[in-house]
């Protein structure tokens, strides 16, 4: 694509198993992910879980495959955990997912986030978001935050954290 022949180095990313950076012409930064979860996760999902459910998407005339909306919210969600807040706009993803998927997909998505080992993470980042955003918690996300599935004090701590201006810019990142 064009953002690829605008590279101009690779930057030091500390876990190579999990993403590359590199620096564009333009100054920005952009992120190859080559796993959807970083090792430090603990995830535990088979290559036919993750990728097995593609489906078909078209957006703008251009055709592709994409997760499901449950498996969108829950690698987004806990990857916006992960990095405890330090990206905004990853927030802001799970923020506007919290108003625009269903219960369903959310009961979806938690119930695979026990599956795979990282609903402490899910959790944690669903409640972040929701506190962050005054955006209302699905019911099934709300009872596992109740049932401590989640770590209140982290979400707690990220809320904090970015509201007290602590948070990257978003526009520094592709």
């Amino acid at each position: 694509s064009e953002a690829l022949r605008g590279i101009t180095s690779r930057l030091p990313i500390s876990d190579e198993y999990h993403h590359l950076g590199f620096r564009l012409s333009s100054g920005r930064t952009l992120e190859l992910h080559t796993q959807p979860l970083g090792p430090r996760t603990g995830w535990r999902a088979t290559e036919e879980e993750v990728w097995g459910g593609l489906v078909p998407r078209a957006d703008g005339g251009i055709e592709y495959l994409a997760f499901p909306p449950h498996v969108e919210i829950l690698l987004t969600t806990v990857h916006a955990a992960q990095h405890l807040g330090y990206r905004l706009h990853w927030m802001l993803d799970v923020g506007r997912m919290l108003g625009c998927h269903d219960q369903e997909a959310w009961s979806r998505a938690l119930d695979l986030s026990i599956r795979w080992r990282v609903s402490r993470s899910f959790v944690t980042g669903a409640v972040a978001a929701g506190s962050l955003f005054a955006a209302p918690l699905p019911a099934s996300i709300a009872e596992a935050d109740r049932s401590g599935r989640g770590v209140r004090p982290v979400a707690d701590w990220i809320v904090a954290r970015m509201l007290g201006g602590s948070a990257s810019i978003p526009s520094q990142w592709e």
